[in-house]
């Protein structure tokens, strides 16, 4: 059954909304005239949507766009600056990159070093030097370090390891060896596959091709860093070659066979006098000096 009451009371609570509803409306009435001319029509409204839709399009557009050249960028890898570094005849030069890499140049040796976006790359025109190559010292880091690599004539190298020493006394011949890490080795532009040397092991390019993998000594190819020549059965030719990189004489060899003579020792590179006053020593041969940067070897 109903009670009354609760109807009176519902009365109540209604009829107070109806007219604040009323009151709210009679107010507004009073500024009609104010209000609408400032109310956009549906035309105005969907005009600004399509705007603000466009602008959006627009900028999305542009972030794309330079996510774009962003992209191309580190593909295209370009280069950012470039450096050449030159020894002369006899001297000795150490260059330090700006990633805390060393270069050290032994005489008359040429180089160019070109930072790109995300390589370091380094052209050994001509002559020998040794690289130290700077590494983070976490895993994470190295993810993100540049590629350093390195191109003398038609070999190309790229840095896994520490060290590495390249030598390119001629246009058709290199030498590769390390003394500390690893590199990946390869005929520049070939379809040969690629070689990793290892510590202590040495590769020689010639002929528009590689010769087997050598365990080679290290102290013999790093002597010049203290101003030396180590020969390890290398032909009188080649030692006399080797001395004429340092100072500016000339040298004639009467007979073919001579040339191919093995010669050992440690000598001073920059005193090939002493070598050729030495020769007779150590090998069947007598020399003969024509003049101070002029010398003739005999047979005995």
């Amino acid at each position: 059954m109903n009670n009354p009451m609760d109807h009176k009371h519902s009365k109540k609570n209604t009829v107070p909304s109806q007219h604040s509803l009323q009151d709210i409306q009679r107010m507004i009435s009073c500024f009609e005239d104010e209000i609408l001319p400032n109310i956009p029509s549906k035309e105005e409204i969907l005009q600004r949507a399509k705007q603000r839709r466009l602008q959006r399009q627009k900028v999305g557009s542009s972030l794309l766009s330079l996510v774009g050249v962003a992209i191309g960028l580190y593909w295209y890898n370009p280069s950012y600056q470039q450096q050449s570094y030159v020894s002369q005849l006899g001297e000795q030069k150490q260059v330090m990159l700006s990633d805390g890499s060393q270069i050290e140049l032994n005489t008359n040796t040429k180089i160019t070093v070109q930072q790109h976006l995300r390589s370091r790359e380094i052209v050994l025109l001509q002559g020998e030097a040794m690289f130290t190559v700077a590494h983070g010292q976490n895993p994470v880091s190295r993810l993100f370090e540049r590629d350093f690599t390195v191109t003398a004539g038609d070999v190309w190298i790229r840095d896994i390891g520490t060290i590495f020493n390249v030598d390119k006394h001629r246009d058709d011949e290199v030498m590769v060896t390390v003394l500390e890490g690893e590199v990946e080795v390869r005929r520049l532009n070939g379809k040969s596959l690629s070689m990793h040397l290892t510590e202590q092991q040495s590769i020689h390019y010639q002929n528009e091709q590689f010769g087997p993998v050598k365990t080679i000594d290290g102290y013999a190819i790093t002597a010049w860093q203290t101003g030396k020549i180590v020969f390890e059965q290398k032909p009188l030719q080649e030692a006399i070659h080797n001395f004429q990189r340092y100072s500016d004489f000339t040298v004639e060899i009467e007979y073919d066979q001579l040339k191919q003579i093995p010669i050992n020792g440690q000598f001073q590179a920059k005193n090939y006098q002493q070598f050729m006053q030495a020769l007779p020593h150590v090998a069947p041969v007598k020399i003969q000096k024509i003049n101070e940067h002029h010398w003739k070897v005999e047979r005995k």
